[in-house]
């Protein structure tokens, strides 16, 4: 919460906002509210309505990949990182996991998140999907392949926190860039806490790349799995303690 904005302001007051030790001294205090790094500090100009939460807004930051499953190794052996989306990535022609986090660049990651608005992962992935026979003609014999995605959110030591839930990115093939799990997705999979720790550590992701073989009847469609270019975190914003 933010210090009043009524007189008088004490410091104890500064103190509930920011931290600090006892007894209280306005040294403790550079570089905090609108108080400058060094000189005079004057109590009411410098910490009237100021907070000790700072927002991130229109957040866009790629996951980098790690080739293992307790994020300790980040896999720079292969022909791109996540961060680069020139190269897409497969390292096999059949279901394979990728585990991803995000270990630099935004300012809230280690820190005490406070808040988040609209949370999305965003991909861009080459991805197919293939039919075989129609509904409208006997004898309905329909089959649909298409790439499939599944997505978890776990901790830094590979734990599973939660399933996020699997998407589709066949339709149409080719390459996009779509929202592969929006707002709702998780904020239904995992407890406000769970998500302010989930932010804090870097959003650790684990995400499965699946080719699907489907046989109705008569018809059949198989697709390989997707190439992937890159995984986003994406918000509004993220509140945080400096």
């Amino acid at each position: 919460m933010s210090i009043p904005t009524s007189k008088p302001l004490a410091l104890s007051a500064v103190q509930t906002e920011y931290g600090g030790s006892n007894p209280i001294s306005l040294s403790e205090y550079y570089s905090k509210g609108n108080a400058p790094a060094s000189g005079e500090i004057t109590l009411w100009a410098d910490f009237n309505g100021t907070s000790n939460i700072a927002t991130a807004t229109s957040v866009d930051q790629k996951y980098n990949w790690y080739g293992d499953s307790t994020y300790s190794t980040e896999d720079v052996s292969q022909t791109a990182d996540m961060v680069d989306a020139g190269t897409s990535i497969r390292p096999d022609l059949t279901d394979y996991t990728l585990y991803s986090y995000i270990d630099s660049g935004e300012p809230w990651l280690g820190k005490t998140i406070t808040g988040y608005s609209n949370l999305r992962i965003s991909t861009k992935v080459v991805a197919q999907h293939d039919t075989d026979g129609s509904p409208a003609v006997p004898p309905f014999d329909y089959a649909i392949a298409t790439s499939k995605v599944h997505y978890w959110a776990e901790d830094l030591t590979g734990a599973t926190v939660a399933s996020l839930g699997e998407d589709s990115h066949g339709f149409p093939s080719g390459t996009r860039t779509l929202t592969a799990r929006d707002n709702s997705d998780i904020t239904s999979a995992m407890s406000d806490a769970e998500i302010k720790a989930w932010l804090s550590a870097g959003c650790p992701l684990r995400h499965t790349y699946y080719d699907d073989d489907s046989v109705d009847g008569t018809a059949s469609a198989s697709v390989d799995t997707p190439e992937v270019y890159y995984v986003s975190i994406l918000a509004d914003s993220i509140s945080y303690i400096p």
